[in-house]
């Protein structure tokens, strides 16, 4: 819990002309504090989730997520 709230200060000491840099927590913390992580997402911060000290997934707001599926290009 307590790399994620450094990392939220981190984020909102910066510049918002600059991307905030992605939150990273466990899996754990992702279940534990979904909530604020959720509510994170929807500002335009990006959460990756990890297991064993590995990404495995990531939480991301909807408008990046639609672009990097609107990049796709149909399998034919």
């Amino acid at each position: 819990m307590a790399r994620y709230d450094q990392n939220l200060k981190a984020s909102r000491s910066t510049s918002s002309v600059v991307r905030d840099a992605p939150v990273t927590v466990t899996a754990t913390e992702a279940k534990t504090r979904f909530g604020p992580l959720l509510e994170g997402a929807i500002q335009g911060r990006t959460v990756v989730i990890t297991r064993h000290n590995t990404a495995k997934a990531v939480l991301l707001p909807m408008a990046e997520y639609e672009a990097l599926t609107a990049r796709r290009t149909p399998d034919l």
